[in-house]
């Protein structure tokens, strides 16, 4: 599959698998902590192709007051801060490297960047799944109610991405089978009880786990790792 091929046909996956909307934000959710984060099984093609996969749909939700983050700037910035993301996380996910590598320019036009991961996360009965992968952002036409959208996908496989800080290339993920998803910024909102303007973060992924360990497994550990990365970066720091 081309590389437009593969971008116009995630783009119509997350379109169907999202609806195209922003999710609605549950009830009670900045209740304890200032984010929250939920997961259903669905079964959606591998990129829109061929025959239904199952899959996890993970919606994170995070309230960012103003007076931390005047914008979505500021907020994107840290996100895209990927050297840092060793110092956010916590909750048992441990980073051995996390890299910013060289940007490119798509067959879109759209500059993208790129992430290097590599770290474990703790599951139960003293397993660490391990996750190995480079995840590739670029922005799209913000969602109704989002001042920014962008769009990701980790490759997995059939891929040579030269990983200059560990003079290797990347040509196959770990942990996933499948992991693309969305991440928006929302318009500005007002807190009438803190009196108070803040932002959402909202990000929404679908993901297949690889075969390495069970689905609930894999489930909690990629729900604790989400969450650990948004908690240390927008909520536990400033």
């Amino acid at each position: 599959m081309s590389l437009m091929l593969k971008i116009l046909c995630l783009t119509l996956l997350l379109k169907t698998a999202f609806a195209g909307v922003l999710p609605v934000i549950p009830e009670g959710c900045f209740d304890n902590g200032g984010y929250c984060i939920g997961s259903i099984d669905v079964k959606e093609p591998l990129y829109g192709v061929g025959s239904p996969k199952k899959m996890m749909k993970i919606n994170l939700f995070a309230k960012l007051y103003e007076g931390n983050y005047d914008g979505p700037e500021a907020i994107l910035g840290k996100y895209f801060n990927f050297e840092k993301w060793v110092d956010y996380v916590g909750d048992g996910v441990v980073y051995e490297n996390s890299f910013t590598l060289p940007s490119f320019v798509n067959e879109q036009g759209k500059e993208v960047k790129q992430h290097y991961a590599h770290y474990t996360v703790k599951g139960p009965l003293g397993i660490r799944p391990e996750v190995k992968s480079v995840t590739q952002y670029w922005q799209i036409d913000a969602f109704e109610g989002a001042l920014v959208s962008y769009q990701f996908d980790n490759p997995v496989d059939h891929v040579a991405i030269p990983v200059p800080q560990l003079n290797t290339v990347f040509n196959k993920g770990i942990g996933f089978d499948h992991n693309v998803g969305l991440l928006h910024v929302s318009e500005k909102l007002y807190d009438e009880g803190e009196d108070e303007y803040y932002f959402v973060v909202y990000y929404q992924g679908l993901i297949k786990p690889d075969n390495s360990i069970f689905w609930d497994t894999a489930t909690k550990v990629t729900m604790r790792s989400i969450a650990a990365t948004f908690k240390g970066m927008f909520l536990n720091s400033n």
